[in-house]
């Protein structure tokens, strides 16, 4: 069974160097069903989100920014 980690992307501007940056937030996992299609997600108790989420299977590298991981620009 593959078991997914559930993360958020939050990008940084270095005030110094302009250069941005993305931070990767675990947020919780995913696993599939036992009885066919779609996904248990587990998010901690009191943990609020907003945005989007990104879901990666565990030993997945994470993407370098926020808009590879949406594919935007596609």
């Amino acid at each position: 069974m593959t078991i997914y980690n559930l993360l958020i992307a939050e990008e940084r501007k270095n005030k110094d160097t302009g250069e941005v940056k993305t931070f990767w937030h675990r947020v919780g996992s995913a696993f599939p069903h036992k009885q066919g299609d779609g996904f248990n997600l587990v998010i901690p108790e009191g943990l609020s989100l907003s945005g989007r989420v990104v879901m990666f299977p565990r030993d997945a590298k994470e993407p370098e920014s926020a808009a590879e991981a949406f594919n935007e620009g596609e």
